[in-house]
């Protein structure tokens, strides 16, 4: 069986199949219309995201400089303690020192004057 096909009938198919094929390209367009769209959208969400970040890494900073001179200062305040505590233990044995002496001196010369009064009761 041979088919014989009018040129006519052959152009409205391919008509037919151009217009389905331009159809089938425009829906891809729209398509790369959308994604191009959320990549714009999304570099914006990201721009965003960055300027959040450099936000929080400013906040970051400024924390660790807090906590550095929060320690800074603790340690210089128990250095301090410290030091006062020696100088109150050293004051203090200086005061037993004197306090010593003072009631050795005192016996002594209670010695001398009992020893002196027994020599004068004689």
């Amino acid at each position: 069986r041979v088919m014989v096909y009018d040129e006519r009938l052959i152009d409205a198919r391919l008509e037919a199949v151009e217009a389905r094929t331009e159809t089938k390209f425009a829906q891809l367009l729209g398509k790369l219309d959308l994604v191009s769209a959320g990549i714009g959208d999304l570099k914006g969400k990201i721009g965003e995201l960055d300027t959040k970040i450099g936000t929080v890494d400013g906040h970051t900073r400024s924390a660790k400089r807090e906590v550095i001179a929060a320690v800074v200062t603790t340690g210089l305040a128990v250095a301090a303690l410290a030091w006062a505590g020696v100088q109150i233990f050293q004051s203090g044995l200086g005061l037993s020192a004197s306090a010593f002496q003072v009631g050795a001196a005192t016996a002594e010369q209670k010695k001398i004057d009992d020893t002196k009064g027994s020599d004068r009761a004689k």
